[in-house]
């Protein structure tokens, strides 16, 4: 079979999304089919440009000729949902979030726009026609299910499936930091976990490792960890390589991740692989999926004092932190995440 891995992406970035296509097309290949990644590039997704773009991708046409007819299409996310095909199933990395929980959040980037709320009618119609005219539609987490529930009334079962290089990830002794890696994006929150440092009892440290950095962000963390005196107790690290992350995850203490409402969170996983006890938070979203308070790690409030305690706790007693990680990655290992399951499960 003929498969087409349909995807919106953004010209030199390659994050999560694109590691989950290419894992997706390696996984229909060993399972003996032909696929390709058809990536479209998308820049600027606001205003008119936004409507404009889903336009293009609706008049697209994958097979028009008949010796290159593609039996399926599997379509990752907005806009690639619009692209038209008789046999497409969706399965959702995410929506245009902007249009759905963050304009309930007021993190969006529609408010500002006097034609916002006509932007967000359009992309909501959009996506409930592709989701009603596809022959399958699944999720990567039971949250993104969810909103996909509240906002477009549509039902989705969720198929998990590992982060990249999931065989790399291994645990060594731990040293004295826990771990914070993720994007630097407000979203992801690293904020928070600056502001809870400075409430800690003990003298936690913390290692902050991402990619993609916002300029206004970044500037706004550097100038709270010196209006802090934190720069002794916050390392950053950034732009390193994949052998490094697998290092700092397997010598961390344990791993801290607090976004708002992600999606689904492959850091978890990556913990949990690394045999590493989570904090999180209240509102985290997918994470809660495989985070359960004081099992295999610390659920707590979105609030630095709070956040605080948790650190303190991770630090303090470190054969519980030890046996909350252990207990992670054998919770990972009994849950079946793998891509021959994930690839068995979409095809059915």
């Amino acid at each position: 079979m003929k498969v087409a891995v349909l995807n919106a992406v953004s010209p030199f970035v390659y994050g999560g999304a694109e590691y989950f296509a290419d894992g997706l097309v390696d996984e229909l290949r060993a399972q003996g089919h032909t696929a390709s990644i058809i990536g479209i590039p998308m820049v600027n997704l606001q205003g008119p440009n936004l409507l404009d773009r889903m336009l293009a991708f609706r008049m697209l046409e994958i097979d028009q000729r008949p010796h290159l007819k593609v039996d399926l299409t599997v379509a990752l996310k907005f806009p690639a949902f619009l692209i038209p095909h008789s046999d497409k199933i969706l399965w959702v990395l995410h929506q245009y979030r902007a249009a759905y929980d963050l304009w309930d959040r007021k993190l969006d980037n529609l408010h500002a726009d006097p034609l916002g709320e006509q932007y967000r009618r359009a992309i909501m119609q959009a996506d409930n026609l592709a989701l009603n005219e596809a022959k399958a539609v699944y999720t990567i987490s039971e949250n993104i299910s969810g909103r996909l529930k509240k906002y477009n009334n549509f039902t989705a079962p969720a198929i998990y499936t590992p982060p990249a290089n999931a065989e790399s990830f291994f645990c060594a002794p731990a040293e004295d930091y826990i771990l914070c890696v993720s994007r630097m994006n407000p979203l992801k929150r690293q904020a928070l976990l600056v502001e809870a440092l400075a409430h800690t009892r003990e003298p936690v440290k913390l290692v902050l490792a991402g990619n993609d950095l916002h300029d206004h962000y970044e500037r706004h963390l550097l100038h709270r960890i010196k209006v802090l005196n934190l720069e002794d107790r916050v390392r950053w690290v950034v732009d390193f390589p994949e052998q490094e992350k697998y290092d700092l995850y397997a010598k961390a203490l344990a791993v801290a991740f607090t976004p708002i409402d992600e999606d689904y969170g492959y850091v978890t996983l990556e913990a949990m692989l690394a045999g590493k006890a989570v904090l999180t938070t209240k509102d985290a979203g997918g994470v809660l999926e495989f985070i359960t308070d004081d099992e295999n790690g610390y659920v707590v409030d979105p609030a630095p004092q709070s956040v605080a305690m948790g650190l303190d706790k991770l630090w303090q007693d470190r054969s519980k932190t030890k046996q909350m990680g252990e207990n992670g990655q054998e919770k990972y290992h009994a849950g079946d995440i793998s891509w021959r399951s994930a690839v068995r499960k979409l095809l059915a």
